[in-house]
């Protein structure tokens, strides 16, 4: 009976990104389920997943600053192919026949119902505001030597975070609320994500620094081509 080395094996040494991966595609699943909640508040109304979508640029955020441009690219791919994974299969699964004595298809329906039209309208604005969000922390790491990832970061988040709003709420709830309500929205979402982002970057920082000397990386992306992301 062989032995395996868990010492010496690369997936073992690979933990902390391979939670880091999980732990976002798991973000992303719940800020897509829960994007049709809505939660009334003193100053208005506001989706529950902007609660959640405000960790997934924080982890953006923190993955870029470590493993370099590439690497949150791939996550970010291989993220948005399990969400679409997951939108298919809730779809199938939701229109399959069920029998009559069970009574629970119209909450499926209510809550997996629009997953699709919410996946659709997102798909635009979250691929905008990934790109903007992780282009500019990456390059103003280069020109900051590295330093001021919490200001990189709030900054980077906020300009994503706006970007991903604007598009995605008018998307989604354009013709289902009224234009004030919507505005309402919009600006009340953004400025929930900001703050979130905001008192997110204390830890953020702290897991940017630990981690940067466990795994002994802190990649700059200098000579920086969207073209080599064809290869990976």
């Amino acid at each position: 009976m062989v032995t395996p080395n868990l010492k010496n094996d690369s997936a073992i040494q690979q933990t902390p990104l391979t939670f880091l991966s999980m732990l976002y595609i798991s973000i992303m699943i719940t800020s897509i389920v829960l994007g049709g909640k809505m939660i009334i508040t003193h100053y208005g109304v506001v989706s529950a997943g902007s609660i959640t979508c405000s960790l997934w640029f924080v982890l953006c955020d923190i993955i870029t600053e470590i493993y370099g441009l590439k690497a949150a690219y791939k996550i970010f791919k291989f993220a948005m192919i399990c969400e679409l994974i997951f939108i298919m299969a809730s779809t199938f699964v939701l229109y399959a026949p069920y029998p009559s004595w069970w009574h629970g298809q119209g909450s499926y329906d209510f809550v997996l119902g629009n997953l699709p039209r919410v996946y659709l309208s997102q798909l635009v604005a979250t691929v905008i505001a990934w790109f903007l969000n992780t282009y500019l922390i990456s390059q103003w790491k280069v020109w900051w030597r590295g330093g001021h990832f919490w200001f990189r970061s709030i900054c980077s988040s906020g300009a994503g975070e706006a970007i991903f709003t604007l598009v995605s709420l008018t998307l989604i709830m354009w013709g289902r609320v009224s234009n004030n309500e919507l505005y309402q929205m919009i600006i009340l979402a953004g400025l929930w994500k900001l703050l979130t982002s905001t008192v997110c970057v204390i830890p953020a920082t702290l897991i940017v620094f630990h981690l940067k000397k466990v795994e002994g990386l802190d990649v700059y992306d200098s000579n920086l081509n969207f073209k080599s992301f064809k290869q990976t």
